[in-house]
């Protein structure tokens, strides 16, 4: 009978033991995970970006990886044209057809690899409870991460039975 050794080690040496804190349970960087519609109505505030929609997007990497696709694009057709003899006039349209087919490439390409999706789901749902309910802007909690489980009671989300309030929805 043979005794078998295991030997446990942690894939990070400097967290040897430690417990590492939830990062995204304050309020800066609450909105960075994509949360429940209950804890987006406590403070709808929060997960706004105003300012931010390029950054959401990706940033300076999306428009790069959008122009250079689409240069790729334009550059390959120019040299087809030139290798067809297309006269210009015709093949500038060309040029730009594969230049907007190079851009959504790199759309495609950029959203998978640089977009934040989650901060783009909770902004979504967060700017229709803005616009829907109108008192929910003036809300101001913070630290609101302890209410993630909580039922929202406020009188802003409150609206009558009659049809007349409710037609739209």
């Amino acid at each position: 009978m043979s005794i078998i050794k295991i030997n446990l080690q942690a894939e990070n040496p400097k967290l040897n033991g430690q417990i590492i804190r939830d990062q995204f349970t304050d309020d800066q960087n609450i909105k960075l995970k994509a949360r429940s519609i209950n804890l987006i109505k406590h403070n709808p505030n929060l997960f706004t970006n105003r300012g931010g929609f390029v950054n959401m997007f990706g940033g300076e990497a999306t428009i790069c990886t959008v122009l250079g696709c689409g240069l790729i694009g334009m550059i390959y057709r120019r040299r087809v044209n030139t290798l067809r003899q297309i006269p210009s006039r015709e093949g500038i349209w060309y040029n730009t057809v594969y230049f907007l087919f190079g851009a959504s490439v790199g759309v495609f390409y950029s959203a998978c690899y640089f977009m934040k999706f989650q901060v783009f789901i909770n902004d979504y749902f967060a700017n229709f409870l803005l616009k829907r309910y109108k008192g929910s802007g003036d809300l101001a909690r913070h630290n609101i991460y302890r209410m993630r489980d909580q039922e929202n009671t406020d009188e802003c989300y409150n609206f009558t039975n009659s049809y007349a309030n409710n037609f739209h929805l």
